[in-house]
């Protein structure tokens, strides 16, 4: 009998309903076969027990419904800034002196506390070598720091889906479903000739296959649908059925191992359901599918990414260290030497990675296992392990590997919880690359640095002199003012001396001091002009000395000056007005003689001049070099000149020039003609002298003064 009931109210937890029952049954039980009930995600959870309505108080076995949910938990991993964002502070530790190759360097020792960018200053250093003290310029390190990565190789094996346990009610008309496999026409035909032999049946077309022929499955596929289902002669409930749907675009098969299998009363697997009938089993592919990866041993890899350049503020050379493989250090002049620790990766070594395939870059959802388990226990299952090996007197659920996905497994946990971060909300520290490559971004903690730089190569603090000026002031009527100045554009003070001194003269000048940099030291001396007949020459000379040490360079240590003038007599300098007695300037030929093919003769010149002791003497003869000397005679003295020249000339007529090579108002004093040949035949000694009765105004002479005197 079948009673349907009136239903009076329904809410979310509990439905009312009339139902009418025959007067004249005394006992009778009510089984509500089908009923269903759903979660918070509207799923249907498995089938419950039958609700039993008796007029008697019944006792029944009830179950807490549940569902067996696949929900896939991502790891939640500590979130941390990129490496790239982050600002981190790097802290000095120490500095010392040591020996390199048999040279001194220093070391420097810094702490970077973990990834990112950051930089530190170092202002005044000091170092002690040899007794010296040296105070070192701003040394400016900066650094970049990743996370050093490590690469494993890993190789694709298999595919793995995720299988779930379902339940459904069957028939014979209506077979519990089962997940389709990929098939072909070939398969199909040859199902197709078991019915033709009899072997199997086909229910619902019965005739069809008779007469069929291969080239008739072409036929079948220009429909947009067709379903199959292949019996046994012998057990309606094993069957096979072929699937065409033209919009998958090939035949698919549902073979009996994925139908499942079928439980009866009060079996341990019917536990949600134990009055159930006709409850079938099976298991069923989830949309998840991962591959399977085999993991070699891990490799360290130098490219971490360390950048680390060192620049001193005040000097152009930047030294930079980048990736153990790539640095400029100077021409040697720096190193750097780190102490990274190559870690072992035993925990993935040689173990096994699960990778949802299409969310490869998500490694939040990697699943890691020590070893690969085949069968109701492990996590590579297969509907033959359900069909032989599940039992209805084992629990639901007992034979999937829904919970290797589901529940974070240990090794998935440890690995997840040491090596995988959220890295800027943006990247994960492990990675996957290729189906041949995983790679494994490390978070490191502290690590130490240290640079060694040869102490020649050092910013030191130093002074550095330059010359400002050196110059004589002859203004005043008496005295010559030498004055000398120079400044320290170094970054140090100087301790410096200094001497000053000039020629024909005693006055001179040696002082020691202190010279602060940016600032500037002036010094002067002066003595008095002396009274001379000609004008005066000086050298005046200017040292300047820094206290060097041995670690400093030389440039800027030392300035070694001179300075030249001359000082003109007073009469000269201001009128360039002088008069000539008649003996001002003798000159005299003293000899001649032949010599090859040149006349040779010696002349004598004697000075009367006062204050003009410089002369420059030319001799000039018509078709021959001409001749010329700059010669001093001091007032009062004479001094002799050979000449010579060729004897063959056809015009022997010479004129010896004799001109002041002294002061600006230049003059020529004295012309002399003479025949050259006649020198060999005349034995007289010729005299020749200004006149007495000639006066020259030389601040009015336009033209050289000629006196022909012939021989």
């Amino acid at each position: 009998m079948v009673i349907y009931p009136e239903i009076l109210t329904i809410t979310d937890f509990d439905i009312s309903f009339n139902i009418q029952t025959p007067q004249n049954s005394s006992y009778f039980i009510i089984l509500v076969e089908e009923n269903y009930f759903f979660d918070i995600n509207k799923k249907t959870v498995p089938y419950s027990s039958p609700l039993i309505i008796s007029r008697d108080a019944t006792n029944y076995r009830t179950t807490k419904m549940q569902y067996n949910d696949l929900i896939i938990k991502k790891y939640s991993q500590t979130t941390i800034k990129s490496w790239e964002e982050k600002n981190i502070d790097i802290s000095f530790k120490d500095s010392s002196i040591q020996t390199q190759d048999s040279n001194p360097v220093l070391d420097i020792t810094f702490s970077v506390p973990s990834s990112g960018i950051g930089k530190m200053v170092l202002n005044g250093l000091k170092i002690n070598k040899d007794g010296y003290e040296y105070i070192l310029d701003t040394i400016i390190i900066s650094v970049s720091k990743k996370d050093p990565i490590y690469k494993i190789p890993i190789k694709l094996i298999d595919k793995l889906n995720v299988f779930q346990e379902f339940t459904s009610k069957s028939s014979t008309l209506n077979p519990s479903p089962g997940d389709p496999n990929i098939s072909s026409r070939d398969e199909f035909y040859t199902d197709i000739l078991y019915i033709k032999s009899g072997t199997l049946i086909c229910l619902e077309y019965p005739t069809m296959f008779s007469n069929f022929v291969y080239n008739d499955i072409m036929a079948l596929e220009n429909s947009d649908f067709w379903s199959f289902k292949f019996r046994k002669n012998n057990n309606f409930n094993e069957l096979d059925e072929y699937i065409w749907n033209k919009n998958i675009g090939f035949w698919q098969k549902i073979p009996l191992l994925n139908r499942g299998f079928g439980c009866q009363f009060d079996d341990l697997r019917n536990l949600y359901c134990p009055y159930c009938v006709n409850v079938y089993h099976r298991l069923s592919k989830t949309e998840y599918v991962y591959n399977l990866f085999q993991l070699g041993n891990t490799s360290y890899v130098t490219d971490f990414g360390l950048d680390v350049s060192i620049q001193f503020s005040k000097k152009v050379n930047t030294f930079y260290y980048k990736n153990e493989n790539e640095n400029y250090l100077g021409n040697n002049l720096l190193s750097i030497n780190l102490n990274l620790s190559r870690e072992a990766y035993d925990i993935i070594n040689n173990n096994y990675l699960l990778v949802p395939i299409e969310k490869e870059k998500d490694s939040t959802l990697f699943i890691w296992q020590k070893e690969i388990l085949n069968g109701c226990n492990g996590i590579n299952i297969t509907y033959s392990n359900f069909y032989n090996q599940a039992s209805c007197q084992l629990p639901q659920y007992s034979c999937s590997n829904i919970h290797y996905f589901r529940d974070t497994q240990d090794l998935t946990q440890k690995i997840n919880n040491n090596l995988n971060y959220l890295i800027g909300n943006s990247r994960s520290s492990i990675n996957y690359l290729n189906q041949n490559l995983l790679s494994i971004e490390r978070l490191q903690t502290k690590l130490d640095l240290s640079f060694s730089i040869y102490l020649t190569s050092l910013p030191i603090l130093q002074p550095s002199i330059d010359q400002i000026s050196f110059s004589v002031n002859q203004d005043d009527l008496s005295l010559i003012v030498i004055k000398f100045s120079f400044m320290n554009n170094g970054s140090l003070n100087g301790d410096y001396s200094i001497n000053i001194s000039c020629n024909d003269t005693t006055n001179s000048l040696f002082d020691s001091g202190i010279i602060e940099m940016n600032n500037t030291k002036g010094f002067s001396i002066n003595f008095p002009k002396s009274i001379t007949k000609s004008t005066k020459y000086y050298e005046c000379n200017a040292n300047v000395l820094i206290n060097n040490q041995p670690y400093w360079t030389k440039f800027g240590k030392e300035i070694d000056s001179k300075i030249y003038f001359k000082v003109i007599p007073k009469q000269i300098e201001e009128k360039c007005d002088l008069q000539f007695s008649n003996s001002s300037i003798v000159l005299k030929r003293e000899r001649g003689y032949l010599q090859n093919e040149n006349v040779v003769f010696l002349i004598s010149i004697e000075n009367n001049i006062e204050l003009i002791d410089w002369f420059k003497i030319d001799m000039n003869c018509l078709g021959s070099d001409s001749f010329s000397k700059l010669i001093q005679i001091p007032t009062d003295y004479s001094k002799s000149i050979q000449i010579s020249m060729k004897s063959n000339k056809s015009n022997p007529k010479c004129i010896i020039s004799i001109q002041s090579f002294q002061i600006e108002c230049n003059y020529s004093i004295l012309n002399y003609a003479f025949d050259y040949k006649n020198i060999l035949t005349d034995k007289n000694q010729d005299t020749i002298s200004l006149s007495s009765s000639l006066l020259i105004n030389i601040s009015s002479l336009l033209f050289p003064l000629i006196i022909y005197l012939l021989i």
